[in-house]
């Protein structure tokens, strides 16, 4: 998991959409975790 976190963050950072993004990684709940958290950091 500690792991994945950061590639996420990098994936999402490189302007990835959510849809490439599930569509190169399985579903996870990491996912969820990023996107909300990218939405507080927005708001």
């Amino acid at each position: 998991m500690k792991n994945i976190v950061p590639t996420m963050n990098k994936r999402l950072n490189n302007q990835t959409t959510p849809e490439e993004f599930q569509l190169k990684q399985p579903p996870s709940p990491c996912i969820t975790l990023v996107k909300a958290r990218n939405e507080i950091r927005q708001s």
